[in-house]
């Protein structure tokens, strides 16, 4: 996995947990053709509530291809995922093949009841919790208007996601 050197069919988000004991520092997130036409479906129902001060926002059942921890440098799985981000970025076009996303590890918890929140300011935030345990996975707020604009074209026209 690294950053691509343009817009990809695959974002990483940057991502957290309140577990004392388990571990998540990312959610890998596939941009389909099906995913752009959902997400954009609903932030135009969104526009209904644009004048109603009392909206927070709104979830539904969704999740992202996984959450993810890092692996110790010097591990076979170790992603480095600190090369992908800038700075003050919370999410970053990735190239990754099937192969790969097979082998990064995951949190110890079995993650359920996966969800994708839209905020009434059009950031997205994805969402899991521990099946046993209730602790929650959750990715940083990131503004997905950046993302449907970076990837206004087709999935054809996206950098292939060969490693």
């Amino acid at each position: 996995m690294k950053k691509a050197e343009g817009i990809s069919g695959y974002i990483i988000v940057k991502a957290d947990t309140n577990s004392e004991w388990d571990f998540c520092e990312y959610a890998i997130v596939e941009i389909t053709q099906k995913w752009k036409e959902t997400i954009q479906a609903r932030l135009t129902l969104l526009e209904q509530f644009k004048n109603d001060q009392s909206f927070n926002q709104i979830s539904y059942w969704e999740q992202p291809i996984g959450f993810f921890k890092t692996a110790d440098e010097g591990d076979e799985f170790y992603t480095g995922i600190d090369e992908i981000f800038a700075e003050y970025d919370d999410w970053a076009f990735i190239t990754i093949d099937e192969k790969e996303l097979e082998t990064l590890a995951k949190p110890e918890n079995k993650l359920a009841a996966h969800q994708v929140v839209i905020s009434w300011d059009g950031t997205i935030q994805y969402k899991a919790y521990g099946k046993h345990t209730g602790e929650e996975f959750y990715t940083h707020d990131f503004a997905i208007a950046e993302i449907l604009e970076a990837v206004g074209k087709t999935n054809n026209e996206l950098v292939t996601n060969q490693h």
